[in-house]
């Protein structure tokens, strides 16, 4: 991995360790066919009056060589149900309701250039939580793809969102629509990916060599990838009897959603309840290709049940089926400035939105929201996926993060211990913190209300005082030592790239820290 300058990358309930790694039932009671493609149409045209929404901007991909074309798909996806839904035993599902016709959009970034292309495509849910359509596949992973020459793509998944597009550009997206608000998503993304895998002169790759699929998504997305794993990713075939998903990388989600709409209270919501925490079908079961499992601190140290990923740790495993990795993030927090910094343009979430964008009512200041840039971690951790992949090189393997009592133990400087390590919470110069507090009162009081929700994933960063810097480096150049110290450390144990690993340096010798 280091001489190729790319990454080769206990706290759970007895009852989930008795039974999470029990013989499966999760084909669906029905014979076994190839996944039908969707129908396209695209790319749809942009005109100085019509563009796509951008759920990921502020990330120069054009003048990286990057195109971005919108597709809409269309076809019929079927709504399932639980076999057994009162055995933690049994992953089998049943078709409720047949047939749902469906219209969505897919966003397509891919290298101008077909002879740039690596193979390698990212298909993402776009995730739906803030009210609108964010990418944040690619706002983790753009510097590793655009490097390496991955295309990504990214499909809206839900009703919530397809209504901000229409918001958006009523006229643009006029032909979207959904028939359930999230319980069509299984079959969409698993034609999205025969198609994308096809010969169709249909397909929006058509010309490039599509040699891999990965499955990704973050957060609420990210749950629902843990339920395709778990109750669908065995039924999605292609005609050669391949997976049409060579392998997935779920991030910071505590464990899978339900498999249709039954828990919904409303479309604002995350459709989270269905499992009890500690129900085995949350924890990701061994799929036959390889699954890395990445999350932040957030994830562990939220005290929410149906959030939490505490409850839901299980042992990295090389033994085919069960092709899996986990790794926490110490310092990581589920949203911080980058994912601020470069999710969709302002304007277009107030159009989306028909109002004003969050303005994150948090006890805390947004000037110390978390700027650890967890991008590098992600980095490496998609190229390790990709090394597994493609090379059968296994993924290094790290401890969980320290929890002691279900609270998360934190060293001298109140990071937390343990987990994947990096420069910044060993060559410390703030305290990172997972969570922030929503404020009590805040106006307008209708938007405070909206947004204060989000200060439950928004991360904190203190800095440390003049006085501790002082003592623990000594000067700047100090600190840059101990800086350095602390990611070649993480290079050499497989979590960075080679890449990543010199801005992290160059970053660290430019800042101010005891200057």
């Amino acid at each position: 991995m280091k001489k190729a300058n790319i990454v080769s990358i206990t706290s759970i309930s007895a009852l989930v360790l008795l039974l999470c790694f029990t013989a499966l039932a999760c084909a669906i009671p029905q014979s076994k066919q190839a996944v039908p493609i969707p129908t396209v149409a695209g790319p749809i045209p942009v005109t100085a009056d019509s563009r796509p929404f951008n759920p990921s901007g502020g990330t120069n991909f054009e003048s990286l060589g990057y195109v971005e074309e919108e597709y809409f798909i269309s076809g019929t996806a079927n709504e399932y149900e639980l076999v057994a839904p009162d055995d933690a035993k049994s992953f089998a599902v049943k078709i409720r309701t047949p047939d749902l016709p469906y219209t969505t959009r897919m966003l397509v970034r891919r290298p101008a250039d077909p002879s740039k292309f690596s193979g390698n495509v990212i298909v993402e849910w776009l995730n739906p939580t803030a009210g609108y359509d964010l990418g944040l596949g690619w706002i983790c992973f753009h510097q590793q793809m655009m490097r390496n020459g991955d295309a990504w793509v990214a499909i809206t998944c839900r009703g919530v969102a397809m209504n901000a597009l229409k918001k958006f550009d009523a006229a643009r997206y006029e032909p979207l629509s959904f028939q359930k608000e999230r319980a069509q998503a299984w079959d969409i993304f698993s034609q999205a990916g025969a198609l994308l895998k096809s010969q169709d002169p249909s397909n929006p790759l058509r010309g490039f060599e599509v040699k891999y699929l990965y499955g990704h998504s973050y957060s609420q997305t990210g749950a629902m990838m843990i339920t395709y794993i778990n109750f669908f990713h065995k039924n999605a075939e292609l005609g050669n009897g391949k997976p049409v998903y060579d392998a997935y990388l779920p991030c910071a989600a505590g464990g899978a959603v339900y498999v249709n709409d039954d828990f919904f209270k409303d479309t604002s919501d995350l459709g989270m309840g269905g499992f009890e925490p500690t129900d085995p079908r949350r924890v990701i079961q061994p799929a036959g290709v390889p699954v890395i499992h990445m999350l932040n601190e957030t994830e562990i140290a939220v005290s929410e049940p149906n959030l939490s990923a505490l409850v839901t740790r299980r042992p990295d495993s090389d033994k085919a089926p069960d092709l899996f990795r986990r790794y926490e993030t110490p310092g990581a927090c589920h949203m911080n400035v980058f994912q601020i910094r470069w999710g969709p343009p302002a304007a277009d979430q107030v159009k989306a939105l028909g109002g004003p964008a969050c303005t994150w009512c948090c006890v805390e200041p947004v000037t110390t929201f978390s700027d650890i840039p967890e991008h590098y971690m992600f980095d490496g951790c998609l190229a390790n996926l990709e090394q597994w992949v493609q090379k059968g090189t296994l993924p290094p393997k790290v401890e969980r993060i320290q929890v002691e009592n279900g609270n998360i133990v934190r060293d001298e400087f109140g990071n937390a211990k343990g987990g994947l390590r990096s420069p910044y919470v060993d060559a410390p110069v703030k305290t990172y913190k997972p969570l922030s507090t929503s404020c009590p009162t805040c106006e307008p009081k209708a938007l405070c209300e909206r947004c204060s929700r989000f200060c439950i994933i928004l991360g904190t960063a203190v800095p440390l005082d003049a006085a501790q810097l002082k003592q623990l480096y000594g000067d700047h150049d100090g600190y840059v030592a101990k800086f350095n110290a602390a990611a070649d450390r993480m290079f050499t144990d497989g979590f960075v790239t080679q890449a990543d690993l010199e801005l992290m340096k160059t970053q660290a010798a430019d800042s101010n820290v005891l200057k």
